[in-house]
């Protein structure tokens, strides 16, 4: 706040709860009352402009001129709709639509990967991204989990735990600790089988849904197999189609 003025606190709508339409509030600026409208278009902050004020033109007149990311470009242009993806970054909303990424030693995980996407398609999910982890960066997989609602990650037993490249894939998402997603897992195994455990345990800590049963392969794929993994997709998919 400005030097010598009492600072006061503000009530903000939960997220979520906005309304497309333009919302002004007041509030007061060092000159006197300072008005300033945000417009909400398709649940997003499309503008935010400073209306009737007293202050100084060129500090007081510009609601927001130019974002400074501490990661990343200086926004000079664009801002309004640079803040309102930020704002849907923030509530972690996501477009209606799957990523799997799995790893794969001797090919058995990418068979049931395979199978669990062409079963998605045939119950209507469109957008589906398959990401084996030991090939895409990291830093490609992580956005497409940002963008799409539903996550499926499938991993063989690697030494009684997770395939490396996937135990860094759910370290780096428990660091970022992202929310409100629907997932479901599955893995292969020769002697014994963690792998799926480890990754049901991760859903459960991250609080997320699983509407599905985790499908567990014993060495190579059998049609009892595949067959589990097109449960698991049809759950997935009916799950995502009653969101919409």
């Amino acid at each position: 706040g400005c030097s010598g003025q009492e600072e006061k606190s503000y009530t903000i709508a939960e997220p979520g709860s906005w309304r497309d339409g333009t919302y002004t509030a007041q509030a007061d600026g060092y000159n006197g009352s300072f008005s300033v409208s945000v417009t909400i278009s398709d649940g997003h902050i499309s503008a935010i402009d400073a209306d009737s004020h007293n202050e100084t033109p060129d500090r007081g007149g510009v609601a927001i001129e130019t974002i400074c990311s501490t990661h990343g470009p200086v926004w000079k242009e664009n801002v309004a709709k640079v803040i309102g993806i930020y704002d849907r970054l923030s509530r972690y909303e996501a477009e209606t639509g799957v990523v799997i990424a799995y790893g794969s030693m001797y090919g058995h995980t990418a068979q049931m990967a395979e199978e669990i996407a062409r079963e998605l398609a045939a119950n209507g999910i469109k957008n589906i991204v398959m990401h084996d982890v030991s090939v895409s960066d990291k830093s490609y997989i992580l956005r497409d989990i940002f963008k799409y609602k539903a996550l499926i990650i499938g991993s063989p037993t690697y030494n009684t735990l997770l395939f490396p490249d996937v135990e860094l894939l759910v370290s780096a998402l428990r660091n970022r600790e992202i929310k409100s997603r629907i997932f479901g897992c599955f893995g292969s195994y020769s002697w014994a089988c963690r792998s799926v455990k480890e990754l049901t345990a991760f859903a459960e800590q991250m609080h997320w849904e699983m509407p599905g049963c985790p499908v567990e392969m014993k060495q190579g794929g059998c049609e009892a197999s595949m067959q589990q993994c097109r449960e698991l997709a049809k759950a997935i998919a009916q799950r995502l189609q009653e969101n919409e």
